[in-house]
């Protein structure tokens, strides 16, 4: 057990609520938003594989540990920039981690998509196309999630959120996107 987790019962603990938004957010993209990806770009998986959605359970799975890794460096990275401008204007520090979340956000999306493309069981058409218009796209996931991740156990109002606030929370704002 963590330090910060010490004396909480399991629900409270950071990583439990961390595994299930991000469980319940990889999902929703998954099963929702990789379709903008198959409609727009002509991306498709061709993995062997049982499909939900037409997206390899496999996949699922993988983006689970994707998103954690990439969720666990945006916090340090965000919190970092937070810590630096500590003593700069509020709207200085608004703009800051705004560039921040876009900056992070595009490279992440960039990073995967380049990497992706090296993946024998994922095609897309226009090579070119996906990487500035689907890395834009996949950015937006991003955009909503990195911030969102970093509230996670972060005190509002003098509390912090629970399991339940976590899941119900923050399942329906990623499902705005979907529209």
């Amino acid at each position: 057990m963590f330090q910060a987790d010490e004396g909480k019962p399991w629900h409270q603990w950071f990583w439990v609520k961390a595994h299930v938004w991000i469980a319940i957010f990889g999902y929703i993209g998954n099963y929702f938003w990789t379709h903008y990806f198959f409609n727009l770009l002509g991306a498709a998986y061709t993995l062997p594989s049982y499909k939900l959605n037409g997206v390899p359970i496999p996949m699922y799975l993988m983006t689970h540990a994707y998103f954690c890794l990439y969720h666990a460096v945006s916090n340090v990275l965000l919190r970092r920039v937070e810590s630096h401008l500590s003593h700069a204007p509020l709207q200085t520090r608004k703009v800051a981690r705004g560039l921040a979340v876009f900056l992070l956000s595009y490279a992440t999306a960039y990073m995967e998509t380049l990497t992706i493309s090296h993946f024998p069981y994922y095609t897309f058409i226009d090579r070119q196309k996906m990487y500035s218009i689907g890395s834009l796209f996949y950015a937006i996931y991003f955009f909503v999630s990195f911030p969102m991740f970093m509230r996670l156990d972060e005190e509002v109002a003098g509390r912090r959120w629970s399991l339940g606030e976590v899941r119900w929370r923050y399942v329906f704002r990623p499902l705005v996107l979907i529209q």
